[in-house]
């Protein structure tokens, strides 16, 4: 039997709130020639699986992130 601690309990918590998967909804795409849809890795991406847990840190405008 598994001893429940503040840690276990937090790790549950935080494992709840992981992110596994990104998924290319590609009819929801209007316009494949815009940011970041022109990205030949993301144009051809169907489904990202995520197997660490990773940060993602965003940039303050869209427009630094620009690449096409």
């Amino acid at each position: 039997m598994r001893k429940v601690t503040c840690a276990n309990r937090a790790r549950a918590e935080i494992e709840s709130f992981v992110l596994k998967k990104v998924t290319l909804l590609r009819e929801r795409v209007n316009d494949w020639d815009q940011y970041p849809f022109c990205v030949p890795c993301i144009a051809g991406l169907d489904q990202l699986a995520l197997r660490e847990q990773i940060c993602f840190l965003p940039a303050k405008t869209a427009k630094a992130n620009q690449t096409c």
